[in-house]
């Protein structure tokens, strides 16, 4: 799917990349966040098929889903990364790569908790977003120098094009609990309202489906359905 996709994709003039997704999408019945991912991965693959750890590998073929994990793992441990892709190719399921995944990160980074995690996540989800969000011409703004009236978020991303539309991102949490994320969706979908007045679109990510589908309700509910605000999963 994403190898049919990208070269048209890349053939697409700067404001048809948005309206390319949805018809390409429709073509292989998913998502076009699902093809944003798949794409994206496709770099993740392209640059990882010819190294020495994972040369051979058929990636291309695995469920997209565990790929994403093992692109995470690869950010810390390339080695562990390399042995766990092996396994997804032979046939492991994604939620054994994923729990494989959770437990190399807490025995390499036994501290990563508290104001580390959420540090981690966030660098994580700039990340992240970079390689789904270069695929429509967006480029990451640094924001080191901003000065002190300048909205906090996590990072910020503008089109090359059109450098007045804007792009903000902001991790909810992270937090220990389900119920935590509950409780403080309210909060943060309040907070993705207000940062919407500022940027022409803000990306809320949240770490479940479910909270995901909790804040598109929440949306709904408040009339808030124009595309200036997206809760989107992405994993811790």
């Amino acid at each position: 799917m994403a190898a049919e996709a990208a070269p048209e994709l890349r053939q697409l003039n700067h404001g048809q990349r948005e309206q390319g997704f949805r018809v390409l999408a429709e073509r292989f019945d998913v998502s076009p966040q699902t093809l944003r991912r798949a794409v994206a991965m496709l770099k993740f693959v392209e640059r990882v098929e010819s190294s020495q750890l994972m040369a051979g590998l058929n990636l291309r073929a695995v469920p997209l889903a565990g790929l994403e994990y093992i692109k995470k793992w690869n950010g810390y441990d390339a080695k562990g990364a390399a042995a766990a892709a092996k396994e997804l190719v032979k046939g492991a399921s994604v939620e054994a790569i994923a729990a494989g995944e959770s437990e190399a990160r807490a025995r390499l980074s036994p501290t990563l908790r508290g104001r580390a995690l959420a540090v981690g996540y966030r660098q994580y989800l700039a990340e992240y977003l970079s390689d789904i969000l270069r695929l429509d011409e967006y480029i990451s703004v640094k924001s080191k120098n901003n000065p002190w009236y300048s909205p906090s978020v996590d990072c910020c991303f503008i089109k090359q094009n059109d450098a007045d539309f804007s792009l903000a991102a902001i991790a909810m949490g992270p937090y220990e609990s389900d119920v935590a994320y509950r409780r403080m969706l309210n909060y943060w979908m309040v907070r993705s309202a207000g940062l919407s007045r500022l940027f022409s679109k803000v990306i809320l990510a949240v770490p479940t489906e479910e909270i995901a589908q909790l804040g598109a309700d929440w949306l709904k509910q408040n009339n808030m359905l124009d595309g200036s605000i997206e809760v989107m999963q992405v994993e811790i």
